[in-house]
């Protein structure tokens, strides 16, 4: 099961990751003046995060992470958690258009908790797996 879950997130802001010394202080800037809005995930089986990629603008790094679930769902089922860190809003319109594009068979919404909320700062994250075709 654990190698079936999709995880990916849509950060705010570099800022955190340049704390966290994942990128450096110009990377940072530079990316900040782009208003960019990395989309990152969690390698399935290795469990390391990886950058997926770098919309320019919330509402498409948002976009861009929904095709990302449609190219791994399609019309199967799927079981789904909306994450979010100070985006409430967000993660509620997030959640319906999941309901709406797919068959979503469980749907939560959770907040980040401050250990996670820390290395992220505002963000929105979608978990999700595709549940397995039984044979008939």
């Amino acid at each position: 099961m654990i190698n079936r879950v999709q995880a990916l997130a849509v950060l705010e802001t570099l800022e955190y990751l340049r704390r966290e010394g994942r990128i450096g202080a110009a990377s940072a800037f530079l990316g900040s003046m782009l208003q960019m809005r990395p989309i990152v995930g969690i390698s399935p089986g290795h469990g390391s995060v990886v950058g997926i990629a770098r919309p320019r603008a919330w509402r498409r790094a948002v976009a861009h992470m929904m095709g990302l679930v449609a190219e791994q769902v399609g019309e199967r089922p799927v079981h789904v958690a909306v994450g979010h860190g100070d985006r409430e809003e967000e993660a509620v319109a997030l959640a319906e258009e999941l309901q709406h594009r797919f068959d979503v068979r469980e749907l939560y919404i959770t907040y980040f908790t401050p250990v996670m909320g820390t290395h992220t700062g505002p963000v929105l994250s979608l978990s999700f797996y595709v549940e397995e075709s039984t044979p008939t």
